[in-house]
């Protein structure tokens, strides 16, 4: 039998098999869920009978009909488990080796790409919540988490959140501005594995203009204050590919390897999504966010033109990626460029029907609850 999920609430069949969602009208949902309830299908046509007052034998004839439509996709309602956790169900599927935790929503970096900051009301998950999602994901096979926000370092149960992970044996991978780390240095006393600083800015002037304050020279005598306090922590910064750095990288790999730190993760830029809090994104902020974040058409199709093999930048970037500082490869760099330049030309189908594997292998817990198999979703 195949594996699926239900939601009675859209009507709809997800098959993982062919990760396709099938969506069943009212008298095909109906009998599910009176199947899911074990009623056998003569009760079936009997409910049905007693409920709309129609001939059992048309209803017969709609629930064999039913039956054979759900064969065909593979489900066998004799032998179905329909009561199991949704969770077992999707232990299945994939298996998630570092989901995102947003624990809070509130931050103290007033970043121009990002809405956390302007969050007036007090927005983060009791540790007492989060530990069954923990337990729960451990058992799909997690091995780390990655605790995020918002600024994690201002939740008011940071401490009992660790507490739990290292009592789970789940490894933490802390994302932070580390505006603040020079006051939480005790974080050290639990042998973190990994602390990952965003970092968008490659000097001061290019920090302030993305990440809206004087904070660069702040972040760097931070990580390395932390460092000394824990020095098996595993550091890196992570940053967007951005009209800044994308041709000046190396600043930042060898900030990282001059320190004897650990690796550069880049992301793409997001320049429409409602991530980072942001719920009404017009079209004047996309475009904001375009002018802000992306080179321009012109130093992309510039840069392309030269970043090939045998190039000065095109060997660091592959040096990088080849010792594990950087997280991305040349090609990496080719196709999210690739991908702005389409942004530029207004296309809207920019990488056909190549998949993303990333919900196969994470989830992200988000900050009002909402479990995504994205953070982009």
């Amino acid at each position: 039998m195949v594996d699926y999920l239900y939601n009675p609430t859209e009507r709809e069949l997800f098959i993982y098999d062919t990760s396709k969602i099938h969506t069943l009208n009212e008298t095909g949902s109906f009998i599910f869920e009176l199947f899911q309830k074990k009623y056998s299908i003569d009760e079936i046509v009997d409910h049905i009978v007693d409920m709309y007052e129609i001939d059992s034998d048309e209803v017969r004839v709609d629930v064999a009909s039913f039956l054979k439509s759900m064969q065909e996709l593979g489900i066998d309602f004799e032998s179905a488990n329909l009561e199991s956790d949704p969770f077992d169900e999707m232990g299945s599927l994939f298996q998630p080796r570092t989901p995102i935790v947003h624990i809070i929503q509130n931050c103290n970096s007033p970043c121009n790409m990002c809405d956390c900051w302007k969050t007036k009301e007090s927005i983060w998950h009791p540790a007492d919540k989060l530990r069954p999602y923990f337990e729960k994901i451990k058992r799909l096979g997690a091995i780390s988490i990655m605790v995020s926000g918002g600024e994690p370092l201002l939740h008011p149960e940071l401490s009992q959140i660790l507490t739990d992970l290292k009592e789970l044996e789940l490894e933490i991978m802390l994302n932070t501005n580390a505006l603040l780390l020079h006051r939480n240095l005790w974080i050290a006393d639990f042998s973190i594995e990994n602390l990952v600083v965003s970092m968008d800015g490659i000097d001061p002037e290019t920090y302030k203009t993305f990440r809206g304050l004087n904070g660069y020279q702040v972040v760097w005598n931070n990580m390395e204050k932390f460092h000394k306090h824990s020095p098996n922590t595993k550091i890196g910064i992570r940053t967007i590919l951005n009209k800044i750095n994308f041709d000046k990288m190396d600043i930042l790999f060898d900030a990282i390897i001059s320190r004897g730190w650990h690796s550069v993760g880049l992301s793409p830029a997001d320049i429409s999504s409602e991530s980072f809090s942001r719920g009404d994104i017009s079209t004047e902020r996309s475009v904001s966010m375009k002018d802000l974040l992306l080179p321009t058409k012109k130093q992309i199709e510039e840069f392309l033109e030269t970043f090939v093999p045998g190039n000065s930048y095109y060997q660091k970037i592959e040096e990088a990626a080849s010792t594990g500082v950087s997280s991305w490869l040349p090609y990496d760099y080719i196709r999210c460029l690739s991908y702005y330049l389409s942004l530029h030309n207004g296309e809207t189908k920019i990488f056909g029907n190549r998949p993303c594997f990333f919900p196969y292998n994470s989830m992200v817990l988000d900050y009002n609850g909402d479990l995504r198999n994205c953070f982009y979703s």
